[in-house]
């Protein structure tokens, strides 16, 4: 799929990068772990919810940096600014809610370099009317309905 959008733009990217640099760089793409709230071996208590919460205890272990307690998220992991939201398929990704949003896209960018993302919230009904819309202009939808 890459190799599709490289053989069609054959030109610089709107963010200056070559279509073959963002190829090399998508593979460097970094996968982080998943970061939650620990909760050490209870099983049976539920209060905690698997969600990301910084601990702020002055004898957490995950606060004091343990190896055991689990990775704390720290910008180290963050991807180069060139691939950040980019889809994998190397075209730019764009998450939309309105009608207005799409229109704005639609009328900035180019259809072959992206990618739309109805967002998950969405009625069915407003989500195949974007679709709709998105496709008769020859967007690409990540998610359709």
């Amino acid at each position: 799929m890459i190799a599709m959008v490289i053989n069609m733009t054959k030109a610089k990217s709107d963010n200056g990068t070559s279509a073959t640099n963002l190829k090399k760089l998508l593979k460097k793409k970094k996968r982080h772990h998943v970061f939650k709230q620990p909760n050490f071996g209870r099983t049976k208590r539920k209060r905690v919810k698997d969600r990301w919460r910084k601990p702020r205890g002055i004898d957490n272990a995950q606060a004091k940096k343990l190896k055991k307690a689990g990775r704390l998220p720290v910008i180290g992991y963050k991807n180069p600014e060139e691939i950040r939201h980019v889809h994998p398929s190397g075209k730019k990704e764009f998450l939309v809610s309105s009608l207005k949003e799409l229109e704005h896209i639609m009328s900035h960018e180019r259809p072959e370099l992206s990618i739309i993302r109805l967002r998950k919230s969405l009625s069915v009904r407003k989500k195949m009317a974007l679709t709709k819309k998105a496709l008769e202009n020859g967007f690409t939808v990540a998610n359709p309905k």
